[in-house]
């Protein structure tokens, strides 16, 4: 940097404080987005999942449970509220299904075999979930028929064990869901720790840095002002065999640059000074012994 100007020295060190500066704050925005990405991920992909999957298990659960209470209810009126609540449940069952396939298509998935695992597994519950419906038709088919015993028979055999089927599959898959999310989850901390951990680091080679620069101009202004000074009180004592001497091409070296050249023209005027008054005086001899000879 001795070759700088002050003014470039300046603007190198600033600019260098700054370009440090721009890339803690590109980096933020990065790691934001990024944070953000996973957030966006967490809420609207794992979590959403996991509370619909919920939905379809309490939706199951409650049509099983009404299913098997229907053969069982000998009340007419109680008869008809739990048909018209086990087609409620069915139906919102059936949009459980629709909204887990919505979620999927607009989910955001890392690769093909993630996306097609999940649209696997859906299948795999709206396949067993068709299962059960076609073994609870039966029943409904017997009910009518006056046939209850073998309707009981058949949601407590084949429906049973096709509600089992069928609630397995929407565990495992709320499983897979819930790890997914937990995963996630340690990433967004991973990356939040990590961002933490950059930031500081940053900051503390910006730190260092302001140090550096602030301890190299400082000592190439205070070496150079002391340079300057020693020249000066040696000038100002008569001492004219001084130099200054400030390496560089900023402008303390220009200025002891001109102080040498000073020093320089000052000798000579002074030797000429001197000179000039020693042939002064020696005329003057000349002059005061003519003089005298002239007298005689």
């Amino acid at each position: 940097m001795s070759n700088l100007s002050i003014r470039a020295k300046l603007f190198l060190s600033f600019g260098l404080l700054i370009g440090i500066m721009a890339c803690m704050v590109a980096f933020s925005i990065f790691s934001a987005m990024r944070m953000n990405a996973k957030s966006v991920e967490l809420n609207t992909n794992w979590l959403q999942s996991v509370s619909v999957l919920g939905n379809m298990t309490h939706d199951a659960g409650y049509a099983r449970n009404l299913g098997i209470s229907r053969p069982l209810e000998t009340n007419e009126a109680k008869l008809q509220q739990l048909v018209q609540q086990l087609e409620a449940n069915r139906n919102a069952m059936d949009k459980d299904i629709d909204t887990y396939r919505q979620i999927i298509s607009s989910a955001s998935y890392s690769n093909d075999a993630d996306r097609q695992s999940d649209v696997d597994n859906l299948n795999n519950i709206e396949q067993k979930w068709t299962n059960y419906k076609k073994f609870a038709g039966q029943c409904d088919t017997l009910l009518k028929a006056g046939k209850r015993q073998e309707a009981i028979d058949v949601m407590t055999g084949p429906a049973f064990d096709a509600f089992a089927e069928l609630n397995d599959s929407i565990v495992q898959t709320m499983k897979a869901n819930q790890e997914g999310a937990a995963d996630t989850a340690a990433q967004i901390q991973s990356l939040y720790r990590s961002n933490i951990t950059t930031t500081l680091i940053l900051l503390a080679v910006a730190f260092l840095l302001s140090l550096l620069i602030i301890y190299q101009l400082n000592k190439n202004f205070q070496t150079s002002l002391q340079e300057l000074m020693r020249v000066s009180d040696k000038v100002a004592s008569g001492d004219l065999t001084c130099q200054a001497a400030i390496e560089g091409r900023d402008e303390f070296a220009r200025l002891g640059a001109a102080y040498n050249t000073m020093i320089q023209n000052t000798k000579k005027l002074l030797s000429q000074l001197q000179h000039t008054a020693e042939q002064v005086a020696a005329a003057s001899e000349e002059l005061t012994a003519s003089a005298d000879q002239s007298a005689q």
